[in-house]
């Protein structure tokens, strides 16, 4: 598995006058920059549920409350499922995809003040899950999605394969050399440019087989 050091190593050669080895003077700026592309990368990869959703956890309900703490570092939120005791999948629950004039302390969702249930489907703003029926007791859910990797530090091991590491280093190499009259909104195109190539080889694992002609139409000639 590559490490920090591997991007900085990287970085270097795409930037010589760079002191990036252990003790250099480069090293703490150095990966200031790689944790801004890695930020940059999730953000470019966020967009994409194809790939790197293999980040599970779980949050739990409270009897008699609308809303419940979104889990901290998801970025892309897949899928919301009820467990059982025993921690199997009963179901799976549907999120909401209209939102607007919530206020925090009304029954928004439900379609009644005080109506309680099993929970079926959710809305998120990212700071915070709210419910449809009021969960009318504790209930675990597991989300899965994709969740921020800790920052990269030299001796840390980078979670992602290594298809990732050059883009990294260019990236980084670039907010390095980026001035104080530079616009910084090229950056969220170069991200788009660096790290949109990653995502189209990460998603495309499965080899399916060509799919069948389905005729629509009958004519004769």
């Amino acid at each position: 598995m590559a490490t920090g050091q591997t991007v900085l190593d990287r970085m270097e050669l795409l930037h010589p006058e760079l002191q990036l080895q252990a003790g250099e003077s480069d090293v703490t700026k150095g990966l200031i920059a790689a944790n801004m592309a890695q930020d940059y990368m999730e953000s470019v990869f966020a967009l994409h549920p194809g790939i790197f959703g293999d980040s599970i956890g779980t949050v739990t309900t409270a009897a008699n409350t609308e809303t419940t703490t979104f889990p901290t570092g998801v970025i892309r939120l897949d899928k919301l499922q009820r467990l059982d005791s025993n921690g199997r999948v009963v179901a799976d629950l549907d999120p909401v995809r209209a939102a607007g004039g919530h206020a925090p302390t009304s029954d928004w969702l439900s379609s009644a003040t005080g109506f309680t249930a099993i929970p079926q489907s959710y809305w998120t703003n990212g700071r915070s899950f709210y419910f449809d029926p009021i969960p009318d007791a504790v209930y675990t859910l597991r989300w899965t999605g994709m969740q921020q990797q800790t920052d990269i530090t030299a001796s840390g091991t980078i979670q992602y394969p290594d298809i990732c590491l050059s883009p990294l280093a260019a990236f980084a190499v670039k907010v390095m050399k980026t001035g104080l009259d530079d616009d910084p909104t090229a950056l969220g195109s170069l991200a788009a440019e660096l790290f949109e190539p990653v995502v189209a080889a990460l998603s495309n694992f499965r080899r399916e087989g060509p799919q069948a002609l389905v005729y629509r139409y009958a004519h004769s000639t």
